[in-house]
Formats: structure tokens, C-alpha cells, sequence
């Protein structure tokens, strides 16, 4: 069963890199397991997957916060995985670490500081959707090596209706065809 988690991890892995344009014309080979957090702005979905990953790492605020798909891997590490991860980046306090987390678009780069990860995903969604507080569709994907379990989520934006500042008019038409590409 491990096995197949991490192929699933891969194709995933691969589909975020080539997105959902390239991929249109394949057929929908295989139907990747994961769970999709929807609700309403605002109201909690955020803070419900930091319960199930027991570290605080989402970005806060007021408004429209998560702007892109953040697909979360939760990884459970071996030891001679660990062991593997110390030594190539020749970490010294290795009795502390329990987790740590890779982002798909910094390859060999490893955080062990949360606060540092909620950092990246910031600067990550300002990259992706700009600072005018849009959203886009290209996902930000990170994976939490950790020594609980295996599970793929994907936070989404809250769903909205009205514009606020510079968001563009037609927000909650873009929040809900984003739902809908992920829960069909």
C-alpha cells in the first residue's frame, strides 16, 4: 500500500508541474485520492487542516487568504528515509527534527521551521496570483515528511460573492469553477 501512495504522490507530483492545460487530452486515466477542503471565506477550513497536520503553517489573515490550489502531501518518513535527508544536508540536531516539509518549486530545498513554510506559501501565491488578492489555478505543492500517516488535501479558496478592493468582479465565478475542477 505504501507503494502505491507514493505513485500516487508522483503522478501528482507530475500533473501539478505539466497543469491541468497540457493534460486535457489525456485521458483520465487514473482518479488520484485526496481530500478537498470547501466552505465558505473565512470560515475555518484552514485551521482544520493545521488540526490534522498539528503544526501551524497557513497563511493568515482577513479576506481572501488561500488564492491558489495548496496541495498538501503528508508523507510518513522511515528512518533510513530521515537518516538519508540528515545527512545530505548535514543537519547536526537531528533529535528534534520530526518533520519537515519540500516545496514542489524549490527542489533539495528542506524547512523545518513552519513559520519559514507559511513564508514560501505567501511569496508563492503573490508569484502565482499576484498581489491584487485574485486567485489562480496553478497549485502550490508541498510535502510534509512527517511519522504519522499518508494523506493527500488540497485547501481552496473560500467561496465568495462580492468583490472586494482590486479582487477582479467576477471572483466568485473563478472561486467556483475552481471548486468544481477539484471535486468533479
Amino acid at each position: 500500500m505504501e507503494s502505491l501512495i507514493r505513485i500516487v504522490n508522483k503522478l501528482q507530483d507530475v500533473f501539478s508541474v505539466f497543469g491541468e492545460q497540457q493534460l486535457t487530452d489525456l485521458p483520465q486515466l487514473v482518479n488520484l485520492p485526496q481530500i478537498v477542503v470547501v466552505g465558505t471565506q473565512s470560515s475555518g477550513k484552514s485551521s482544520v487542516l493545521e488540526s490534522i497536520v498539528g503544526k501551524s503553517f497557513l497563511p493568515r489573515g482577513t479576506g481572501v487568504v488561500t488564492r491558489a490550489p495548496l496541495v498538501i502531501q503528508m508523507i510518513r518518513y522511515t528512518e533510513e528515509t530521515k537518516k538519508s535527508m540528515l545527512m545530505s544536508n548535514s543537519i547536526e540536531d537531528s533529535e528534534n527534527i520530526t518533520e519537515w516539509v519540500e516545496f514542489l518549486h524549490r527542489p533539495n530545498a528542506y524547512y523545518f521551521d513552519f513559520d519559514l513554510v507559511r513564508n514560501e506559501i505567501e511569496c508563492r501565491t503573490n508569484i502565482l496570483a499576484g498581489t491584487n488578492k485574485g486567485i489562480t489555478k496553478n497549485q502550490i505543492l508541498l510535502k510534509i515528511h512527517t511519522n504519522r500517516y499518508d494523506l493527500t488535501f488540497v485547501d481552496l479558496p473560500g467561496i465568495t460573492k462580492v468583490a472586494v478592493g482590486d479582487q477582479p468582479a467576477d471572483i466568485d465565478e473563478q472561486i467556483q469553477k475552481l471548486i468544481i475542477s477539484y471535486i468533479h
